[in-house]
C-alpha cells in the first residue's frame, strides 16, 4: 500500500483533487475515508486527539479490518494537513500510517509554503512517504488548454485564472456555448 504525501501551494487544487478521486474510487471497490483535517486542528494535545478519533489498537484493527474485507482495500484520503501542522496530529497521523502501512492508502494534502509545512513533508519522505508535489500551469499551457477547449483567444485574465488547474476543469465544465460568453 502507498503513503503518498502531495503538495503545493494555496490555490492549486489540492483539495479539488482528493474530492476528484474520492468521487471516483466511490465507482470501484474500494472504500474511501475523506478526512478534513480542519475539523481536528482544535485538538491541543494528544490525549485530546486520541480521544476525539478515538485512535487506539481497536481503531488501528479497525482500519485494518475494513482494510481487508473491502476488495479494493481501505484509502483514506486527508485534507488539509498543513492546517494541524503545529499540533500533534500530525506525529499521530504518520505513527497509524506506520502501524497500517500493510493495508491502507494514505493520500495526505498540505502546503508546502511555510517553513514548518516543509519541514513536516521532508519528516513524511524520511519516514519513507512518496512525495508528489502540484503546480500552477505555465501561462502558455493555460492558453493552449483554453484554446483546445474552442477559446480561439482568450484573456489574458482567464489564461492567468486557468493556470490554477481547478480554474481550467471549471471552464472545461462549462458547454461550449457558454464559454463563448463575453
Amino acid at each position: 500500500r502507498t503513503r503518498l504525501v502531495l503538495s503545493a501551494e494555496a490555490g492549486v487544487g489540492k483539495s479539488s483533487l482528493l474530492s476528484s478521486v474520492a468521487r471516483a474510487l466511490q465507482a470501484t471497490e474500494s472504500l474511501v475515508l475523506f478526512w478534513d483535517l480542519r475539523e481536528v486542528r482544535s485538538a491541543d494535545h494528544e490525549g485530546h486527539l486520541a480521544h476525539w478519533l478515538e485512535i487506539n489498537t481497536a481503531f488501528q484493527e479497525a482500519l485494518t479490518t475494513a482494510a481487508q474485507l473491502s476488495p479494493g482495500g481501505l484509502i483514506i484520503l486527508a485534507d488539509q494537513y498543513d492546517s494541524v501542522i503545529t499540533t500533534q496530529v500530525p506525529r499521530l497521523i504518520r505513527d497509524v500510517a506506520r502501524e497500517t502501512q500493510a493495508q491502507i492508502t494514505w493520500v495526505v494534502a498540505t502546503r508546502a509554503s511555510s517553513q514548518p509545512e516543509r519541514d513536516a513533508r521532508k519528516s513524511m519522505v524520511a519516514e519513507g512517504w512518496e512525495h508528489l508535489e502540484l503546480h500552477r500551469l505555465s501561462f502558455e499551457a493555460a492558453s493552449s488548454a483554453l484554446r483546445s477547449l474552442g477559446i480561439e483567444e482568450p484573456a489574458s485574465d482567464l489564461v492567468e485564472a486557468c493556470r490554477t488547474p481547478v480554474h481550467l476543469a471549471a471552464v472545461r465544465a462549462l458547454t461550449p456555448e457558454e464559454r463563448q460568453d463575453p
